[in-house]
């Protein structure tokens, strides 16, 4: 199954989704760059990041935020953000790395210009020195790690207004965890669930074929899509890759393996991590089927009462019971069987017991 053509700019990492991306050693020059030199004649160090340089001087209503691609959009086709995007592909171009304007732009958006400490943790779950892998997120719903990932980036100054952070971190999570930003998650859906497993599944498969889709997904068409299994082997090989990763997490935060902060696990430990997950799968199965299977057996076990107490012959299904005078709460008309699995068969509303407003 494909989707329709994805979002023009795609996840909005640029030149850093390359088939053959950016490398470090550019990366690190276009932080560098941006942080403590001029590119051409502008002159973006005073800014904590590329974001924060187009928006200076333009206002950000709250109202806005319910789009962000569209103001994300704006703010890379303005002259301000095409003249940036020009200067960094003349600097680049100048060592034979070429690449289109758009590239360029969206790769300075999306740099930390915080150059990363040597030995660093691995960036798989890190935004913006920001984790969103940790514990204090285990089993809590996406809107508020995000909530939390916003507030880190004004907490830190890396945004100067709560506005700007929330923008900045829809940019951000687009190209790193694009799961958080799927629209109508279920509350219940919670961070290092089994069910999150599932979802991040996904997303990462039709991320990889369609770059910046699940942005303008909601949670059911992405599980709907995520139905029709993959048919070739690239498709299968992506599935795996995605599955897997998301298992690193939920067997982190479900103990079945301990953090590695360079995000390495040999094939013994994610042997164990699956075989844990499938466990749980089939324990969670195993007691739907269970009580899926007590509903049948309270009902019959209801007539089979019903029968031997009012005879053969009544209708235990039958809708014809109402109250008199009429209640609002209890509209009716219902069954005896109705009243009788609600326990009010002999009790009414506001009464202890008797059948006498019953017609």
């Amino acid at each position: 199954k494909t989707l329709e053509k994805g979002p023009a700019l795609g996840d909005y990492s640029g030149a850093l989704s390359w088939p053959m991306p950016l490398d470090e050693q550019s990366q690190l020059t276009l932080r560098s760059m941006l942080r403590h030199a001029t590119v051409g004649d502008l002159d973006v160090s005073p800014y904590k990041n590329v974001l924060e340089y187009l928006l200076h001087g333009a206002s950000l209503e709250p109202s806005q935020l319910a789009n962000p691609r569209r103001v994300l959009d704006r703010l890379i086709q303005s002259p301000k953000g095409q003249a940036l995007g020009l200067a960094i592909q003349a600097r680049f171009e100048a060592n034979s790395i070429k690449g289109s304007v758009n590239d360029w732009l969206l790769a300075a958006l999306s740099q930390d210009t915080d150059a990363p400490a040597p030995n660093a943790p691995s960036t798989r779950t890190r935004v913006a020195g920001f984790n969103l892998a940790g514990d204090h997120h285990w089993g809590r719903p996406a809107s508020q790690v995000v909530t939390r990932l916003a507030e880190h980036l004004e907490t830190t100054g890396r945004s100067s207004s709560p506005e700007k952070a929330r923008l900045q971190a829809h940019l951000l999570l687009s190209s790193r965890a694009p799961e958080f930003l799927v629209k109508g998650l279920p509350e219940q859906l919670l961070y290092g669930s089994h069910g999150w497993v599932s979802f991040a599944t996904a997303v990462a498969r039709i991320e990889s074929a369609t770059p910046g889709a699940t942005a303008d997904m909601s949670y059911s068409q992405v599980m709907t899509w995520a139905s029709t299994a993959p048919v070739t082997q690239t498709q299968r090989k992506v599935e795996w890759e995605a599955q897997n990763t998301a298992l690193k997490d939920w067997g982190v935060a479900n103990g079945v393996i301990e953090s590695n902060p360079h995000d390495v696990y040999n094939d013994g430990q994610m042997q164990r991590v699956r075989s844990a997950f499938n466990e749980q799968i089939r324990a969670l199965k195993q007691a739907s089927e269970a009580r899926s299977s007590d509903v049948p057996d309270l009902h019959k076990r209801t007539d089979d009462y019903l029968r031997a107490t009012l005879g053969p012959d009544v209708d235990l299904e039958a809708k014809v019971i109402q109250l008199s005078p009429a209640h609002v709460d209890f509209p009716g008309p219902y069954s005896i069987k109705d009243l009788y699995l609600k326990e009010r068969l002999f009790s009414l509303p506001g009464k202890s017991s008797g059948l006498d407003n019953f017609k």
